[in-house]
């Protein structure tokens, strides 16, 4: 079960909030990488959520000005972040582009293709990660076929993005277990951090591989004293399935729980995942 960190003040928010008659989630539907066709498919988009949709240069601009270098593999502090700045309660962050492609059996083709971040603007947390695409004869072509999606994508935005909010309202707070150490903190002198018996590599996803994604996810992992994974939290995505591929690993690894002068107990440590695309030698 994943738990996420909401501040006090945020969480009551949400609940004064959900409690107007009425209040329907803001959407921030940005295109940090500023391409010409993510720029013509988030204002599509925008145009589908109406009113549910705040002004997408005055959100890209609110952003621009956190200078975040990687903002389609945000820690969840600069999502949060963003969510301040632009006062919106779900960030959509879209990366749009038309690719040649081949196949066997088949002419090259055009591929225009959309990664989609729906993100929770309070908890800074990635709420869900879809992909949309086209394939058309002409790159036009194709990039025309993904904008006329953009009725269908934008119901999924808004559907995802007031169940996030929803979601959050429902968190009290990470139910943390009773005497968890923070691996690399004071508290944890002496303690022997957790440690798999066996070390399991995460999937490179099919999704990643086609793009050739290169991005880091970082997840807070509590152990307790008997070795079992009591709580995941992602502090850093990068969607195109990764979180998934890194909980699986994380949840089939058996572990070895921390320990202080030879006793076992509850910790928290942060593992670091690193993809990357590699590419086979020829012979």
């Amino acid at each position: 079960m994943k738990i996420f960190r909401v501040s006090l003040a945020a969480f009551a928010a949400v609940i004064f909030l959900s409690a107007v008659p009425g209040f329907a989630a803001s959407f921030a539907v940005i295109a940090p990488d500023k391409s010409e066709l993510s720029a013509r498919f988030a204002d599509s988009i925008i145009s589908s959520l109406g009113s549910a949709a705040v002004d997408r240069l005055a959100a890209e601009t609110a952003f621009g000005t956190l200078g975040i270098e990687t903002p389609f593999n945000q820690t969840a502090e600069d999502a949060r972040r963003a969510g301040r700045v632009i006062g919106a309660d779900v960030i959509v962050l879209i990366q749009a582009e038309v690719i040649r492609r081949s196949a066997f059996g088949r002419d090259k083709y055009f591929e225009a293709a959309a990664a989609l971040y729906v993100v929770s603007a309070r908890t800074g947390r990635l709420a869900e990660w879809f992909l949309v695409a086209a394939e058309m004869d002409s790159e036009k072509a194709a990039a025309v076929a993904l904008v006329e999606r953009a009725g269908e994508v934008a119901a999924r935005v808004r559907e995802s993005g007031t169940a996030a909010i929803r979601e959050d309202v429902s968190i009290n707070g990470p139910d943390e277990i009773p005497g968890l150490v923070i691996i690399d903190t004071p508290s944890a002198a002496g303690v022997r951090a957790p440690m798999p018996y066996r070390r399991i590599r995460p999937e490179y996803t099919a999704e990643a591989s086609r793009f050739r994604l290169q991005a880091t996810v970082d997840a807070e992992v509590d152990i307790d004293a008997e070795g079992r994974v009591a709580r995941i939290e992602f502090t850093r995505w990068a969607g195109y399935g990764l979180e998934g591929s890194v909980e699986k690993a994380i949840r089939t690894m058996n572990w070895r729980p921390g320990e202080r002068s030879g006793k076992p107990l509850p910790a928290r440590v942060l593992l670091r995942y690193n993809f990357t695309k590699v590419e086979r030698e020829e012979p």
